[in-house]
């Protein structure tokens, strides 16, 4: 099994000691429409963590989609406040596994933001994808090659199964996508994943693109801070290719470039 990594970065979440006390919420940064909703009516802390815990229960079992996607909805201002609170990654894991299913990732965004998720983003991609390149190929200097370097070993892995590639540790990075080029247990070749924290989150996704998707969908549902070099790709992920715009603020000229 060999994995190439695209790192995205090391130093985006804050460790538990530095966390702000639970009293002084953050306020929305990426256009979130739910960015921390109260409580259903005659709900609390108390009622929906019980509630949270027949989920670990209900999750378990087979083909139980809509039960679970019931009970998610219910315990979604739970959550948030779990999320806000800057809970380490691996306590949201163990505490709201169904949240790192892919229909889950689609259905938090989609009630945080009240967008879909995979055809918004996917669609946008197609489109600017050309442009977006092009842009990337005329940096020059040093960021240039960089990102000439990275291109190049996007594009190896999509278009050669046994293309030699670059193994990184997982744990090194905040935010991280990774490429296995042979499957684990067998079936598809190439398969991405996202690591989050040092932590594998999602694996099987089928492509580098997808995997962009799906990143998206897990920043916003785990609150995790653009990488400040690479604020503006992700800018355009949020302002273009997910249509989420601040309407109090207008595009960079860099994330403007695109549209």
């Amino acid at each position: 099994m060999r994995t190439a990594s695209v790192p995205v970065s090391n130093s985006v979440r804050k460790l538990a000691a530095d966390k702000t006390p639970a009293k002084k919420w953050k306020k929305a940064k990426k256009s979130e429409v739910n960015y921390l909703p109260p409580h259903p009516q005659g709900k609390t802390d108390a009622s929906l963590e019980k509630e949270r815990v027949e989920l670990l229960y209900e999750y378990k079992k087979r083909d139980n989609n809509r039960v679970i996607n019931e009970m998610m909805s219910k315990t979604f201002s739970l959550r948030r406040k779990d999320v806000i609170q800057k809970l380490p990654v691996i306590d949201l894991n163990a505490r709201w596994p169904a949240l790192f299913e892919f229909s889950q990732i689609e259905e938090e965004f989609r009630r945080i933001t009240m967008k879909p998720l995979q055809s918004t983003f996917l669609g946008k991609l197609d489109k600017y994808t050309p442009k977006l390149l092009s842009l990337y190929r005329m940096k020059g200097g040093a960021v240039g090659k960089k990102l000439d370097e990275t291109l190049d070993i996007i594009n190896e892995i999509c278009d050669d199964d046994d293309a030699a590639v670059i193994q990184e540790d997982l744990s090194s990075f905040v935010l991280n996508i990774f490429v296995v080029s042979k499957a684990r247990e067998g079936g598809h070749k190439k398969q991405a994943g996202i690591a989050i924290e040092g932590t594998e989150v999602l694996f099987g996704i089928p492509s580098v693109a997808h995997a962009c998707t799906y990143l998206m969908g897990l920043i916003y549902a785990l609150e995790v801070s653009y990488p400040k070099k690479l604020k503006y790709t992700f800018k355009v992920f949020q302002k273009i290719f997910l249509e989420l715009e601040d309407i109090n603020k207008k595009m960079s000229s860099k994330v403007s470039l695109l549209a």
